[in-house]
């Protein structure tokens, strides 16, 4: 078992004064309010927003080009997207 921490420990936050009634009451009102397809699995290449915002990140921080392309594919001969 830990034992109990010194007052001002670094990088230890003070447990006892974090307002755990307000988070859960905050956090039962957001999953309340969540619309049903939120809570599915959802699209498995991820959030487009994310892909969207972490394409356009690599593009200025790291010169990659992460942008979207339709290519065939050579075994099945249908269009994809490539990222």
């Amino acid at each position: 078992m830990a034992r109990a921490a010194w007052p001002l420990t670094p990088g230890l936050p003070a447990l006892d004064a974090f307002p755990y009634a307000l988070w859960g009451r905050l956090e039962g009102r957001f999953w309340r309010r969540r619309p049903i397809p939120d809570l599915s699995y959802g699209d498995p290449q991820g959030f487009l927003p994310l892909r969207e915002a972490l394409a356009e990140y690599l593009g200025a921080a790291r010169g990659v080009d992460a942008v979207e392309k339709p290519f065939s594919s050579p075994i099945s001969g249908k269009k994809m997207t490539q990222v």
